[in-house]
């Protein structure tokens, strides 16, 4: 499997048939999503997000300039790009199972050692942008559902003091049927189909990110914004009980074992900390850190970094129909 792998790394042939029919896929895809409401949320709300000039790889192209982007592309550009940048110089090897471990490290290094990258390697990081609130919404006609999102960028990484805090303090408000915002905009008031919350951190970069995500009826949108307003100003003003507390890190430890226990998901994790240097220490150490907190300490690193002013609303449905109905 690793010989394999390896062929199509370093030999890949390119076949025209194959690039013509992903091409197709990838413009029929962006086709549809065109009028879909949850991808013309996520577009836009990335765009606002993610503020770079086109040409910068970061930045975040409109769906007409991605099927622009993918007619204009030739095979020819693929063959390029893979002999000027493919390369093992920078890389890591992760594998998970029952196998001879000597004999894969030889494997890799009498494969990859030699295949220098002809470029150097840079990480593309992503500072800490301080991103001006706006509150959009996208029509999209005939539609039954609405997409609803919310965010905010915040100067933190994860070796902060208040990380592990907003780690639970979101797996409270945002994660599975019993967080704070599932419980009270489907359970009790019954205006989302779905709503869900994430905390996000990219090691070594000062730039974590909030966001939220429901589908509604474009008739509840509205709705669902202002619970979920008055849902994260409650939470900030009274923080969460010790019960809610107690329960989170159980379920919180117990989703991390079961996360370790899937190999996808553990390959995945190896791999990300081995490029950080980091071990499984690392994972520990974060357990213990969230095990050890307060109902006061979530409470207080949420107020020091969670604002609903500063966020950003973009909302996509067909609101038009939605208001004559009213």
């Amino acid at each position: 499997m690793l010989r394999l792998a390896v062929e199509v790394l370093k030999e890949p042939s390119f076949p025209q048939s194959e690039f013509e029919s992903l091409r197709q896929q990838n413009l029929s895809g962006i086709e549809s999503q065109k009028t879909e409401p949850n991808a013309i949320a996520i577009v836009e709300f990335q765009r606002h997000f993610n503020a770079y000039p086109k040409g910068d790889i970061r930045y975040v192209s409109t769906f007409d300039e991605q099927l622009e982007e993918i007619r204009a592309l030739t095979i020819d550009q693929l063959k390029q790009f893979h002999t000027g940048f493919y390369g093992a110089s920078n890389s890591e090897v992760t594998v998970i199972g029952d196998f001879n471990a000597d004999e894969v490290q030889k494997f890799v290094e009498s494969e990859l050692a030699t295949w220098k990258s002809p470029k150097p390697f840079a990480q593309v990081r992503s500072p800490y942008q301080r991103i001006g609130p706006v509150n959009q919404s996208f029509e999209t006609p005939d539609k039954a559902n609405a997409m609803f999102l919310a965010g905010m960028r915040i100067n933190m990484r994860d070796t902060d003091p208040d990380y592990p805090a907003m780690v639970l303090g979101n797996y409270i408000l945002g994660s599975g049927i019993n967080s704070r915002l599932f419980a009270r905009l489907r359970g009790k008031e019954g205006l989302s189909y779905g709503i869900s919350s994430s905390f996000g951190v990219a090691p070594e970069e000062d730039n974590a990110s909030f966001l939220a995500n429901a589908i509604a009826a474009p008739e509840n949108t509205a709705k669902v914004e202002t619970s979920f307003r008055d849902e994260i100003a409650l939470i900030l003003k009274d923080g969460y009980t010790a019960a809610e507390v107690t329960t989170a890190k159980d379920s919180w430890v117990q989703a991390q074992q079961v996360s370790r226990a899937q190999d996808r998901e553990l390959l995945g994790r190896l791999g990300s900390l081995t490029f950080y240097n980091r071990t499984m220490a690392w994972d520990a150490d974060l357990q213990k850190k969230i095990q050890a907190l307060t109902p006061q300490q979530i409470v207080e690193a949420m107020r020091r970094h969670i604002d609903v002013s500063a966020m950003t609303f973009v909302k996509a449905g067909d609101f038009k129909k939605a208001a004559q109905k009213r």
